[in-house]
């Protein structure tokens, strides 16, 4: 299994690949169900961004809480975001943000 695909300068992670193919099929699989009963498209891709930036803020805030000790010994960890991300933070952010715009 490939984990690493270097392109060049560039290298490809295949977790973070995985991560986006599944979304992109959610969301196409959410859009070709909404068409079905009669739904906008715009109603789905705004969740999508919603639930983007919520599960990216929702799972580095509880990176920091988990993680809070580390920090308060070494303030340098705040900077690095190559790494820093809790996937249930993710879900929980996800889901409220995803909440609050439809509310």
């Amino acid at each position: 299994m490939f984990n690493d695909i270097p392109i060049g300068p560039i290298t490809l992670h295949m977790y973070g690949i995985m991560i986006a193919v599944g979304f992109i099929f959610a969301l196409l699989f959410c859009i070709h169900r909404g068409k079905k009963r009669g739904l906008s498209e715009d109603i789905f891709y705004g969740i999508f961004f919603c639930a983007i930036v919520g599960g990216i803020v929702g799972s580095k805030l509880l990176f920091l809480l988990v993680s809070l000790p580390q920090i308060m010994e070494n303030p340098s960890l705040l900077l690095d975001f190559r790494n820093g991300f809790v996937v249930y933070g993710g879900v929980l952010g996800g889901i409220l943000a995803s909440y609050i715009y439809i509310r």
